[in-house]
């Protein structure tokens, strides 16, 4: 649980009569993309949603659980006063301006790409979705528009990230004309660390909210 800060708090336990989990799968459990599901039934996202949102909040989350046993979540939020209260429902939340566009995605794992498909839209981008590099490349030449950006895995069946952005880029380039073009902005994702100086670069896991961050920075840097 770590350092609490002393004061009042709200606690919202849940607790289910499950198969449970070993100590080994609790140390896991808020880790983006960690599940112990089949891919096709679960992302991994869930609880790591739930545990971002939690500490933005200032709260925590206890869990207790053991196999044959079930699990009990407990999540603590700081507790308001009724002063701090009223003046906060005075106050107008702060509203957050985001850079939009159409992003080409491409994710091999459907589960993962329809959430973050979920994600992006919701967030007010135009997304073009494909499970692969040529069902990308078949989408990117029939859209009229323009893409914005790539976001894409660097390693893929048949073709990878790389080459996809080449493709993609040299589509561009025979759609209007051009001798050449300037390379279609593209954000890679991978599992594996890259340098610190790829600032296009996401490394998988990844929270949606760093998604969003590292796209709108992308997008401003355009404009």
């Amino acid at each position: 649980m770590g350092f609490v800060a002393p004061g009042r708090y709200a606690m919202l336990a849940v607790t289910d009569t499950g198969s449970g989990m070993s100590a080994e799968t609790l140390s896991h459990i808020f880790e983006p993309f960690f599940t112990t599901k089949d891919p096709s039934k679960g992302t991994g996202l869930g609880l790591a949603t739930v545990y971002g949102i939690v500490q933005q909040h200032g709260g925590w989350i206890d869990v207790v659980s053991e196999p044959g046993r079930g699990a009990s979540f407990q999540i603590y939020f700081p507790a308001a006063s009724e002063t701090s209260a009223g003046a906060a429902s005075a106050i107008a939340p702060p509203t957050i301006t985001r850079r939009t566009g159409t992003i080409l995605l491409v994710e091999d794992q459907a589960a993962i790409r329809m959430l973050l498909e979920d994600v992006l839209s919701e967030a007010g981008h135009l997304v073009l979705a494909a499970a692969d590099g040529r069902a990308a490349l078949q989408l990117a030449a029939e859209y009229i528009g323009t893409v914005d950006l790539l976001v894409t895995d660097v390693v893929m069946p048949e073709m990878s990230g790389p080459d996809l952005a080449s493709q993609i880029t040299a589509l561009a380039a025979q759609r209007h004309s051009y001798s050449t073009c300037p390379a279609t902005p593209t954000m890679p994702c991978s599992k594996e660390a890259r340098s610190s100086k790829a600032r296009r670069f996401l490394q998988k896991p990844f929270l949606p909210e760093s998604l969003l961050a590292k796209i709108d920075e992308l997008l401003s840097s355009r404009r």
